[in-house]
């Protein structure tokens, strides 16, 4: 999918009851981000295999709007 000019791989279908929120993987970082489509947020989360470790931390620092800070 596209976000803005950026192409990244999109992970997920949806993130818990958040229908505009998606968890993306940018290979210009090689990060795992997401993309808020309602509030237009892109943000690189964490490198793949952190992000794996901790998902559930970091997805609670996501819902949290710990990573606002746009991209």
């Amino acid at each position: 999918m596209k976000v803005g000019r950026k192409k990244v791989l999109r992970l997920s279908r949806e993130v818990d009851n958040y229908s505009d929120l998606y968890i993306v993987w940018n290979p210009k970082t090689k990060f795992i981000a997401y993309y808020d489509c309602e509030h237009e947020v892109f943000c690189d989360i964490a490198p793949f295999d952190d992000f794996i470790e901790n998902a559930k931390v970091y997805m609670q620092k996501v819902i949290d709007g710990e990573f606002d800070n746009p991209s």
